[in-house]
C-alpha cells in the first residue's frame, strides 16, 4: 500500500510528464504552421513575380502586332527579351519561342499547329502564324516551369512547380485618337506616277535596291517635314504636314511636339503654316537641346531620350540603349536627367496625298479611316536656321530628318465613343488575361 503523499507525488510526476509531451506536440504544430505559412507565401510571392514577368512580355509582344510578318517575328523577339525576374529579383524570367503563341480570337482554346490557319479559335506558333498574320490580333505568353524550393513543408516535396500564362492584344478599332504627335508623312497613293518621297540626301538605305524615292523603306532616311508639296505635287495650300494639337497657335503645337497631344479627336485636323521654330523647339528636346522658352527645367515634363546619339541608323542606336555602350553608338544627355528611352521614335499618320483636304483653315480634317501609321526615328537636330544662299532637303528650317523605322500598330492612344463616328485602324494595346 503506497502513503497518501507518496501518491500524491506520483500523480503529480505523471502530470509533468503529460504537460511536457503536449508541449512538444504543440511546438512542433505550431512550427510547422509557420514554415507552412512561410512556404506558401514564398510561392504566392513567385506566382505573383512570374505573372508580372508574364504580363510585361505579352504586352511588349503585342506592340508588334501590325498584320505582317516581320510583326509577328517583332513580337517573338520582343517576349523573348529578358524583362523580369523572380525568387526575389534574383533570377532572370527566360521565354522559350515555344511558349509565345499568336491567334485570331482571345477565347481560343486549341494550342497546336494549325496549316492553313483558319479564323477558328487556335493559339498558333510563330510559323503556322506568320503565314496568315493580317488577322493575329492576340499573343498569349507563357513562362516555363520554374521549381521552387520548399523550405519547411516537405510534404509538398522538395520543390514545387510554378509557372504564369499572360495573353495581350489589339482593342477594338476606335473611333477618336488620343495623345498623338502632331506630324504625318505623306506617302505616295497607290499607282501614283510621278510621285517622289523627300529624301535627305545623300540616303543609303539597308537594301541597295530600296525604291526608297517611292515608299517608305526601313533604314532609309526621309524629310518628313520639309517641302510643302510633299510627293509630287502640293498638297495644300500652306500645309506643311504639320496637325492641330488641341489649342491654337504656336505654343500647344510646340509643346504637343515635346509630350504629346494630350486629349482625343475624331479627325486629324490639318495646321497650316511652316511652324518651322516651334516644330524645332519642340521636337529638339527629345535630343537633350532645351531652347527658349523651354529651358532645361521642363526636362522633367518634357524628357529627352536615354541616348541622344545624331546622325545613327536605328539598329545603332538601339545597340545604344541595350549596350554595350560606345561613343559611336551612344551618347547621355547632359541636363543631369537620366531620359527615357525611345523618346525619339515618333509613331505618327503616314497619309496617302489625296486624303489630305483641298483646303486650308480649323475646319479641314483628315479622316481616322484612312491613315495607317509608322515609327520614325529621329537622327538629328531640327535646325533652327538654314544656311545661307539654299539649302538640300533636310538642311532647311524646320526640316524633320528621320529614318523609317517600320510599320506601327498604333498610335500612344486611343479610345472608343458611342456615337463618334466611324471606327477606324487605330487600336490600343491591352492587357486581356
Amino acid at each position: 500500500m503506497i502513503p497518501k503523499r507518496q501518491c500524491k507525488t506520483y500523480e503529480r510526476n505523471n502530470e509533468s510528464g503529460s504537460v511536457l509531451i503536449l508541449t512538444v506536440v504543440s511546438m512542433f504544430a505550431l512550427v510547422l504552421m509557420v514554415g507552412l505559412a512561410i512556404d506558401i507565401g514564398h510561392f504566392y510571392l513567385v506566382k505573383t513575380e512570374l505573372q508580372d514577368a508574364a504580363d510585361a512580355a505579352a504586352l511588349a509582344a503585342a506592340k508588334d502586332l501590325n498584320g505582317t510578318k516581320e510583326g509577328i517575328t517583332g513580337a517573338r523577339n520582343r517576349a523573348m527579351e529578358v524583362m523580369n525576374k523572380y525568387e526575389f529579383n534574383k533570377t532572370d524570367v527566360a521565354i522559350p519561342s515555344a511558349n509565345i503563341l499568336f491567334s485570331i480570337n482571345i477565347n481560343s482554346t486549341t494550342r497546336e499547329l494549325i496549316s492553313p490557319m483558319s479564323y477558328s479559335a487556335a493559339y498558333s506558333y510563330e510559323e503556322t502564324a506568320s503565314a496568315s498574320a493580317p488577322p493575329i490580333r492576340f499573343v498569349q505568353v507563357t513562362t516555363p516551369q520554374y521549381p521552387i524550393p520548399v523550405f519547411f513543408a516537405y510534404t509538398l516535396g522538395k520543390t514545387t512547380n510554378k509557372s504564369a500564362t499572360a495573353t495581350a492584344g489589339l482593342s477594338v478599332n476606335s473611333n477618336v485618337l488620343c495623345n498623338f504627335e502632331p506630324l504625318s508623312a505623306v506617302k505616295c497613293d497607290p499607282g501614283a506616277s510621278g510621285c517622289s518621297l523627300n529624301v535627305e540626301l545623300p540616303c543609303t538605305p539597308t537594301d541597295p535596291t530600296c525604291p526608297y524615292t517611292t515608299q517608305y523603306c526601313a533604314g532609309c532616311r526621309y524629310v518628313i517635314k520639309g517641302q510643302p508639296s510633299g510627293p509630287g505635287s502640293t498638297i495644300s495650300p500652306g500645309n506643311w504636314q504639320a496637325l492641330e494639337a488641341g489649342g491654337t497657335g504656336a505654343d500647344p503645337y510646340r509643346d504637343a511636339l515635346a509630350g504629346g497631344v494630350k486629349g482625343c479627336t475624331s479627325c486629324l485636323q490639318v495646321k497650316t503654316g511652316n511652324m518651322r521654330g516651334p516644330t524645332a523647339a519642340g521636337l529638339n528636346v527629345r535630343l537633350g537641346i532645351y531652347d527658349p522658352p523651354l529651358a532645361p527645367s521642363f526636362s522633367t515634363q518634357f524628357p529627352p531620350d536615354e541616348n541622344v546619339k545624331q546622325n545613327v541608323n536605328n539598329a545603332t542606336y538601339e545597340q545604344g540603349l541595350t549596350g554595350p555602350r560606345t561613343i559611336d553608338n551612344f551618347l547621355a544627355p547632359t541636363i543631369g536627367f537620366p531620359g527615357v528611352a525611345h523618346r525619339r521614335v515618333l509613331e505618327i499618320p503616314m497619309i496617302e496625298q489625296s486624303a489630305y483636304p483641298n483646303g486650308s483653315g480649323s475646319n479641314a480634317c483628315i479622316p481616322l479611316t484612312n491613315p495607317r501609321w509608322g515609327k520614325f526615328l529621329l537622327v538629328k537636330e531640327v535646325p533652327k536656321t538654314g544656311p545661307p544662299g539654299g539649302c538640300l532637303p533636310g538642311e532647311c528650317e524646320g526640316d524633320i530628318t528621320a529614318e523609317y523605322v517600320g510599320p506601327a500598330t498604333a498610335p500612344a492612344g486611343g479610345g472608343y465613343v458611342q456615337g463618334g463616328g466611324a471606327s477606324t485602324s487605330v487600336v490600343t494595346i491591352v492587357l486581356y488575361k
